[in-house]
């Protein structure tokens, strides 16, 4: 069984996952962070280098919009999981095995950024809506 760490609001871990299912939660997004950072920024330097070779114009085509905001919000996105990842979270926390910030201003630096960067949703949702009024 594993151990029980306490924590300040009173009480024990009470996670619904064993500690090597929260570690694999843990490192799974660093798995995948870098794959989907590629594939954005692969498709915003072929977005912008056929812009730049002058076959497609970024300010007429709606689209040609959408997916270089939708590429530039995840490909950050994506970089901030990996530069920021699960070590922010304070070690105070019980529901981490990772978590080695002995404060609460990166862990609060990291959720904001991560709310921020939550807008790549909402642009998947114009695109899909783009698709359908089209």
């Amino acid at each position: 069984m594993s151990e029980k760490k306490k924590w300040e609001g009173g009480g024990e871990d009470q996670s619904w996952y064993s500690s090597s299912q929260t570690t694999l939660l843990e490192v799974m997004p660093l798995l995948t962070a870098p794959l989907s950072m590629m594939g954005s920024f692969l498709i915003l330097w072929y977005l912008l280098w056929n812009h730049m070779q002058g076959k497609e114009s970024l300010r007429q085509s709606l689209y040609h919009r959408l997916m270089v905001s939708l590429s530039l919000l995840d490909g950050l996105s994506s970089t901030s999981l990996l530069v920021l990842g699960p070590w922010v979270v304070p070690a105070a926390i019980p529901f981490t095995n990772l978590g080695r910030a002995h404060s609460y201003g990166a862990c609060e630096a990291a959720g904001f950024l991560t709310n921020v960067l939550f807008g790549s949703m909402w642009l998947s949702g114009f695109l899909a809506l783009y698709f359908v009024l089209l």
